[in-house]
């Protein structure tokens, strides 16, 4: 969002060679292309080309941050933006991230004209490998711009009436989320909302659920009346609540309930991740009635349910009974079995028997032996009884290392399982850390 993209964007989106067909994804990066300056003793202890290099961007610092300050200020930005966006009529994918990396020859002939990255010249290997150690850009990722970057763009994108768009990613953001009483709008904004994402199939976004901002309740309201506005045509939805999810005592960390959407649900919905949540158990079971249908893949790491033995057998039941086209089921747990590192319990569904077969799956640990789910799931007095009953026969092994990061660092996005196991295996994954 500084001067010189918006620019480019809209020469883009105007250009006679029709170009702004072609385009596909707008990336919004949540920091500006201009270095952190650099003091005076460490650009004299620079030579030749790289201290050439730097004094420009020295210099193009001064000559731009004042105008980049002015269009963020004015909010000038945003009618760049919506005239830009009037000339993308195929755009599909709105991605928000905090990392750029190393800019390309391209942007620094955009951002940087005079260092003379002209189109066929190539930026030699140590010219690269120092712009990679100095090019140090400001941060510009502060609750200021966490809040207005995706207000503003969602909200341009929205009256602009862009309904190409199928994709918003906004979970590669580092540990920051999207404070919750942002999605508090006025009730004449949902129309738009519904209108314009009507073709949007896929949302992934981090979220910081005890923003100080609203009660919690409040806030959690919020939340799920806006994913109840955009969300009726997703079939692949990734939330992530980024408070605490550095904790060692990380089900502690997710304080506000998650509140899913049960007044249509999310009818389309194949593909569902949660991680870090505090959830109801009447409510999620309530939220996925509404797409047993079409569900495939459930993934919930490092969530809370009250009464975590009980509700968590329960919620097993439910998606062993009702959720029949489901392909993969993944549920951390690791107040059950604490301190054996990473642990998955896979079931394989037998349509005609109407049987579901289990296994453990235990990271730098051999396979464990197969068995029966039907056998267990309802003939226990209680759900302590139950977990015990299918532990392994003697017991977990000792695991290599323990994790000490949670699932959802690494999540499965492809149709086959890490260790190699088919699509049609449902899984129930067990993560742990190192705090047990």
């Amino acid at each position: 969002m500084v001067p010189a993209s918006l620019a480019n964007l809209l020469r883009i989106s105007k250009h006679p060679s029709a170009v702004n067909l072609r385009v596909r994804q707008l990336i919004v990066c949540l920091e500006t292309p201009f270095p952190v300056r650099d003091p005076q003793d460490v650009i004299d202890t620079l030579e030749g080309e790289i201290r050439r290099m730097v004094l420009e961007m020295e210099k193009a610092y001064d000559e731009q941050i004042v105008e980049v300050n002015h269009m963020s200020d004015s909010k000038q930005e945003l009618s760049l933006l919506a005239l830009a966006l009037s000339g993308l009529p195929n755009l599909r994918k709105l991605v928000f991230q905090s990392h750029r990396g190393t800019l390309s020859r391209s942007e620094l002939n955009l951002f940087y004209p005079s260092l003379g990255f002209v189109p066929g010249r190539r930026i030699p290997d140590p010219v690269q490998n120092s712009i990679a150690e100095y090019f140090q850009k400001e941060d510009y990722y502060d609750d200021y711009v966490r809040e207005d970057v995706w207000c503003d763009t969602i909200y341009i994108v929205t009256i602009a009436g862009s309904t190409t768009i199928e994709t918003i990613k906004c979970d590669d953001i580092r540990s920051y989320g999207i404070y919750l009483y942002i999605f508090n709008l006025p009730e004449q904004r949902y129309p738009m909302i519904r209108s314009t994402f009507s073709n949007l199939r896929k949302l992934h976004i981090k979220v910081a659920f005890n923003d100080g901002e609203a009660s919690e309740s409040e806030s959690g309201i919020h939340f799920c009346r806006w994913l109840e506005n955009i969300g009726p045509p997703l079939e692949d939805l990734r939330i992530v609540n980024t408070d605490g999810q550095d904790s060692p005592e990380f089900g502690f960390a997710a304080k506000v309930e998650l509140l899913l959407p049960t007044a249509t649900g999310l009818p389309n919905l194949k593909r569902l991740e949660l991680f870090n949540m505090m959830h109801n158990l009447e409510n999620l079971k309530k939220f996925l009635s509404y797409s047993k249908q079409t569900l495939q893949h459930i993934q919930l790491g490092r969530c809370w349910l009250e009464d975590c033995e009980e509700s968590r057998l329960d919620l097993l039941g439910y998606v062993n009974t009702e959720l029949t086209n489901l392909d993969k089921f993944v549920c951390g747990v690791s107040d059950i079995y604490p301190l054996h590192g990473e642990i998955a319990l896979q079931m394989k569904r037998n349509q005609a028997l109407n049987t579901t077969e289990y296994r453990f799956i235990q990271r730098s640990v051999p396979g464990y032996e197969s068995d029966l789910l039907n056998v267990h799931l309802y003939a226990h007095a209680s759900a302590k009884d139950f977990w015990e009953s299918i532990k392994p026969r003697g017991g977990f092994r000792a695991a290599k290392t323990i994790l000490s990061s949670h699932l959802d660092d690494h999540p499965s996005s492809s149709g086959s399982h890490p260790n190699g196991l088919s699509r049609r295996l449902m899984g129930v994954y067990y993560a742990y850390n190192a705090g047990g």
